[in-house]
Order: C-alpha cells, then structure tokens, then sequence
C-alpha cells in the first residue's frame, strides 16, 4: 500500500543519512507519495570516490517505506554519492534531490569508526 491522498502531486520524501561508517552495513530510505498516479519503480543510483559512473539499484519496498540495504563492500571511500528516482505509469519521473540529481546527487560522508 502507498501513501497517497486523493488530488495530491506524487512526491519523494527523503531525509539523507548525516554520515555513514566506512565497512559497515547501513540503509537509504524514502517515502513516495503516489497522489493519483501509479507506482511503476524507483530506483537508486549510487557511486563513492572511486568512481565516476554511478551503479543503479532497485529499491525494496516494506512497510510503506522504500529503502536499499547497504552491504559493507558499498560504504568504503570518503563519501557516498546518489540520486533516487521514481516512475510512475504515466511515464511521470520524479528525482531526489529534483533538480539535476546525476550532477547535484546527495554526497554522504563517510568515516571510519575511529572518528566517532
């Protein structure tokens, strides 16, 4: 089941994690609103320090909430770059952040657990 209300403009509600710990296991969540339209997908696409492509993932759904588990192997580097993307049926794409998300993506720092 999503979120909606009835005449509403679909929309990604995300609040970005302040830091992640390099090696350990974390999550990306978000909420969609769906308004009047139909959820085909959203996805993720994410890249840290060592690269300039980003990798694409689907997001899992549970419990109202989108979300990507982060497996170790994914918070290594300094920083954790990504954009997340919904498609709706009606071929309505939203981005967060929603201007330019390849270019402007959300950068999350990462540390080691020393900095903590």
């Amino acid at each position: 089941m999503q979120f909606s209300i009835a005449g509403e403009i679909p929309h990604i509600y995300h609040i970005p994690p302040k830091t992640l710990i390099q090696n350990n296991p974390a999550e990306i969540t978000c909420v969609i609103t769906t308004g009047d339209s139909q959820l085909k997908w959203v996805k993720i696409f994410l890249r840290d320090d060592s690269s300039e492509l980003y990798k694409e993932f689907n997001m899992q759904y549970r419990d109202g909430i989108w979300f990507l588990p982060l497996i170790p192997e994914m918070v290594s580097g300094n920083y954790l770059d990504y954009f997340i993307i919904a498609e709706f049926e009606d071929f309505i794409a939203l981005a967060f952040p929603p201007e330019r998300p390849a270019e402007k993506p959300i950068r999350v720092q990462i540390v080691s657990n020393k900095k903590i």
